[in-house]
């Protein structure tokens, strides 16, 4: 009976994932200038993410430390990323795909995560401003 103790999530990108592998982290504030522009824009991305066993879980966030991160050299390739992306699009485009960054995030990032054996599901853009 064992079996039916594990809870799962039930759909979405988690589904029939242990609800222990699942994490959630936020990148922090990432500021960087848009392409040909004196502003700079300001993106906190929020990540949901699984290992792919608990023992990658445990390598890599620390075992037993509640609300410890990704190891430093994994977030700093997050945010390389993200400063990438951020950095190669104009003011206009940051604009008119804003609904699409998230998205956009998610594919860019997933192998990153893939790299360390973690499974990037879902980008949230918790905060977008552009000054």
């Amino acid at each position: 009976m064992k079996e039916t103790e594990k809870k799962t999530e039930a759909k979405g990108p988690f589904a029939g994932v242990d609800k222990k592998l699942i994490k959630y982290i936020e990148t922090g504030r990432i500021t960087t200038n848009p392409l040909n522009s004196d502003q700079f824009v300001v993106v906190n991305l929020g990540l949901r993410f699984y290992a792919t066993d608990e023992k990658v879980l445990k390598e890599l966030m620390g075992e037993g430390k509640e609300g410890a991160g990704l190891p430093p050299e994994i977030m700093g390739q997050l945010r390389g990323k993200v400063n990438q992306i951020l950095g190669s699009l104009t003011v206009a485009e940051l604009q008119q795909r804003r609904n699409q960054l998230a998205n956009e995030f998610k594919d860019s990032l997933k192998t990153i995560f893939s790299s360390h054996e973690l499974v990037l599901g879902e980008v949230y853009l918790q905060e977008f401003i552009i000054q």
